[in-house]
């Protein structure tokens, strides 16, 4: 698939990409002149390759690259005008046109070290000591070249942006920064064009810095003095877990799993814990989430790097005495039917979780409700049957009934597509029916 090697014995390729369209690979190699490796891009089902980019200077390379998502360009980082000077370079992945340069003007000594493309394939932000000597800020600029703007507010002496990322729908970079104290690193959030910085975290502790933003774009999980969880706008955070722990958002956004020497799940709100494995003295190895967020598969080191076994638990599923309410209710019948929700008052149900900071979620700070709701279907009247779950709150339970003056299938309670339904008015909740 790559072109002939100019030297055949000593030529390489150092790695290669597929296109997100599947339609072409890029490749790093030695392939005209032994190493000095220039990128190449070639059709997926063969034919000649062709280089992207200039030669670079003598003793420069490509160190690393990316495609970008609407597979159009290619996005490199290289010594090319100055070696041992490391910028940021963007180039058409079917070589139509030249390399542009992305970044701004480097200081003396100063040079890109990271970088990431949006979703949207509109902006390219990277991480560069650009306007003073090994004070790493953030910036961004378009993937077809243009002006660089920063992205953090000023640091503080000796001050530098540490991670970021940027959120999967393309419009916000989170970023971890010792912004105000040297060595003490704090969570902010900024538009990827550039605006208003936001701080997203209470002091961060150590120098660890681990962030996750969830797949919806719409939360972030971190690291603090606890596992905690904030909104990407902004806002007061929520404790997940007692202690800064290793976690998994899944790729619905909807649950947490967090790895303590167990693997537990919790709603992304925060409420009840799950506890996911029970292993004893035996150590997890890795943790993946399934693309459809209902299990967690996991690998087990029994102390033989040789020997390790795997496992899988589910994840959507709650235990019997975590359930919560439901968002309404299905009704296969054309029957009238009449829901009325009582609650009995705090009543504790099974053992507390055993560790979470409970701290509650806003939607479950009003009183137990009382409603009546008739749903008009056509047909008649049946005996009402009665259901009861319960709501957990601040760690406790209330207990609540429902009446349903109906028959529906109640294997079916669980799928509620219609968001105006009476629970979900009553209560903003989602769950599993209790029995």
């Amino acid at each position: 698939m790559n072109g002939e090697f100019a030297r055949a014995t000593l030529g390489d390729v150092g790695d290669f990409q597929i296109s997100p369209d599947s339609a072409r690979v890029v490749y790093r190699a030695d392939q005209e002149e032994d190493e000095v490796f220039r990128l190449h891009a070639v059709a997926i089902d063969g034919g000649p390759a062709v280089v992207l980019g200039p030669r670079p200077v003598n003793g420069g390379d490509v160190r690393d690259f990316r495609i970008s998502p609407n597979s159009g360009m290619v996005v490199y980082r290289a010594d090319q005008d100055t070696d041992e000077v490391f910028e940021l370079y963007a180039a058409p992945i079917g070589g139509r046109a030249p390399a542009v340069k992305l970044n701004g003007p480097l200081v003396p000594g100063g040079q890109v070290t990271s970088f990431a493309i949006s979703a949207s394939s509109s902006r390219v932000v990277y991480l560069a000591d650009q306007d003073a000597n090994e004070r790493f800020e953030l910036y961004s600029v378009p993937l077809g070249g243009g002006t660089a703007v920063r992205l953090n507010d000023p640091l503080v002496l000796e001050g530098d942006v540490e991670r970021f990322l940027i959120s999967p729908d393309g419009r916000r970079v989170v970023y971890t920064a010792d912004a105000h104290v040297d060595g003490v690193l704090e969570l902010f959030q900024v538009e990827i064009g550039g605006g208003a910085v936001v701080p997203l975290s209470p002091t961060m502790l150590g120098g660890s810095g681990n962030f996750a933003i969830s797949p919806d774009s719409k939360h972030v999980v971190f690291n603090a003095d606890r596992t905690r969880r904030v909104s990407i706008l902004g806002g007061s955070s929520t404790a997940l877990w007692s202690t800064p722990v290793g976690f998994l958002i899944s790729q619905d956004s909807r649950r947490v799993v967090l790895r303590t020497p167990e693997l537990f799940s919790i709603s992304i709100f925060c409420g009840p814990t799950r506890q996911l494995t029970n292993l004893g003295s035996i150590r997890l190895a890795s943790v993946e989430i399934s693309p459809d967020s209902s299990r967690v598969a996991y690998t087990l080191d029994g102390g033989d790097s040789s020997s390790r076994e795997l496992g899988v638990a589910e994840l959507t599923c709650l235990p019997r005495d975590c359930q919560v309410p439901t968002t309404g209710f299905s009704v296969k019948q054309r029957t009238s039917v009449i829901l009325a929700i009582r609650g009995s008052g705090p009543r504790r149900r099974g053992s507390p979780s055993p560790s979470p900071a409970h701290e509650p979620d806003p939607r479950l700070r009003r009183p137990p409700v009382r409603a009546n709701r008739l749903l008009r279907r056509r047909g008649r009247r049946e005996p009402a049957r009665r259901l009861s779950f319960s709501a957990p709150e601040w760690g406790r339970a209330h207990r609540f009934q429902l009446e349903q003056r109906a028959a529906p299938r109640l294997e079916d309670a669980h799928r509620f597509p219609g968001r105006q339904r009476l629970g979900q008015r009553l209560l903003g909740l989602h769950g599993a029916v209790g029995s």
